[in-house]
């Protein structure tokens, strides 16, 4: 359920909440930091892992400068090794925070042992949002500076709320991460338009098929169904769909090899199956465990609140084991994730160029006169089709209405920058934005070229 912060939070930012549920991002980048709904509908109760109390790894608490704000973040490691270590990213769940994940999440034994580093990052107040990710990957370089580390084997994962956060790491992080994992989450439709998958990763998901909280066969968190029920960006994605939004992401066709982990606890009312595709050519791999009748408890944690709240703990397998397996199996997705970053090396002719800032002006203007025709006609039909022509109608009105509430002119906006990304096929455009004289951190409009023609399809901070 969601806490008394989390209602005042969800106040105040309804207003943004509003602008994010039309099209994939706002074009004006100081009304875009939305604060996405489907993070703070979507408040699981704390979970426990299994417990692996095993001394001798050593946690150091740390604090790093965020947007203005101090943040705390904690490193889990062993006995020093002359070798650089892998690194692991472990987001905790919601009502949780990265300290106790040293005792509760299953790493001990295998961080005591040598076999990586972990680093715990703790979420604000409210939970995670969208927008940590920057902050995950600001912790990410002050761990790299100041730890040995493997900076090709990186990874990420997190359970239930941190699973969430997994998702869009996968998706946005800078950093070119390894392999990801989840346990006891799926994707929310919000966040799946928001930030889809576009590059190919190793990720594995694990999910029951009994979890009321993040329904395997999507839906909405029926423990928090008055809060969420309708609201469509809180609408969670049936697992095997997301799946299938990750095999896309990582260009695989064929079927996958099927087996299981096993059957330890016949009378935990639990089973599984562990489907496994391979793309033959590139090696990335994407893997679910399906733990039939499990609930909302990762498997080989404790039964932390009755079934008949959270489902059956599956005793069968421990879940930490089984994604550290998959994580230092990974190959191929490392390599392949380090050239994601945008290309500096392709560029645009004078002529494109040109073409790219007058569609940019172009598209201000017609939201600054109101024309939302035009701005339909500006933006990426596929993303426009995806929304519904309705939804990009309401979308764009909205976002026309604050311009003209905050009076922003054409002088207000400059161009500082255009970076040509994917290999010139798309370009990041840096636009910094002057209100009553101060001037704004700068954003970022996503433009597309099609057949020629730039059309605009999201702005990201």
């Amino acid at each position: 359920m969601l806490g008394q912060k989390d209602e005042i939070k969800k106040k105040e930012l309804g207003m943004k909440r509003t602008l994010s549920s039309g099209l994939v991002f706002l074009p004006i980048h100081s009304f875009a930091r939305s604060c996405f709904a489907a993070f703070l509908y979507f408040s699981a109760a704390t979970f426990f892992c299994p417990m692996h109390l095993v001394i001798g790894a050593e946690l150091i608490d740390r604090t790093i400068s965020w947007e203005g704000k101090q943040r705390t973040y904690h490193i889990h490691k062993g006995e020093n090794s002359n070798n650089p270590l892998p690194l692991v990213v472990v987001f905790h769940g919601g009502g949780g925070n990265g300290k106790i994940l040293k005792e509760t999440y299953g790493f001990e034994e295998l961080i005591d042992s040598g076999e990586f580093i972990a680093v715990y990052p703790d979420a604000r107040p409210g939970g995670w949002l969208p927008d940590d990710v920057s902050f995950a990957d600001a912790v990410i370089e002050e761990v790299f500076a100041n730890e040995r580390i493997d900076r090709n084997r990186l990874f990420v994962t997190g359970a239930s709320r941190g699973g969430l956060l997994t998702f869009v790491m996968a998706a946005k992080s800078r950093h070119a991460i390894r392999a990801a994992g989840t346990a006891i989450a799926s994707q929310l439709q919000g966040l799946a338009d928001e930030f889809p998958f576009s590059r190919p990763i190793d990720f594995m998901m694990i999910a029951g098929t009994a979890d009321p909280l993040m329904p395997y066969n999507g839906g909405f968190n029926t423990t928090t169904a008055a809060k969420s029920e309708g609201d469509p960006k809180a609408r969670v994605i049936p697992v095997e769909e997301t799946i299938r939004m990750l095999l896309r992401a990582n260009d695989i066709h064929d079927s996958p090899k099927i087996s299981s982990l096993g059957d330890k606890d016949p009378n935990d009312g639990c089973t599984n199956e562990l489907r496994l595709w391979v793309n033959a050519t590139t090696g990335h791999r994407t893997a679910l465990v399906k733990v039939e009748g499990g609930g909302h408890v990762v498997p080989g944690g404790r039964q932390y609140l009755p079934k008949e709240t959270v489902g059956a703990a599956c005793n069968d397998f421990d879940h930490a084991d089984v994604m550290w397996k998959f994580f230092k199996s990974s190959k191929a997705a490392g390599k392949a994730m380090s050239t994601m970053p945008p290309s500096t090396k392709a560029s645009f002719d004078a002529n494109t160029e040109k073409l790219l800032r007058e569609r940019v002006n172009e598209l201000f203007e017609a939201l600054r006169e109101g024309d939302i025709a035009k701005c339909i006609e500006l933006s990426d039909p596929a993303v426009v089709k995806s929304k519904g022509p309705d939804t990009a109608e309401k979308f764009f009105k909205s976002v026309s209405g604050l311009v003209k509430f905050a009076k922003v002119q054409s002088s207000d906006r400059t161009i500082k920058t255009i970076t040509a990304i994917e290999d010139g096929k798309a370009a990041k455009v840096e636009i910094e934005l002057t209100l009553k004289g101060k001037k704004q951190p700068p954003g970022y409009e996503i433009w597309k070229l099609i057949d020629g023609q730039w059309f605009y399809q999201e702005t990201t901070k």
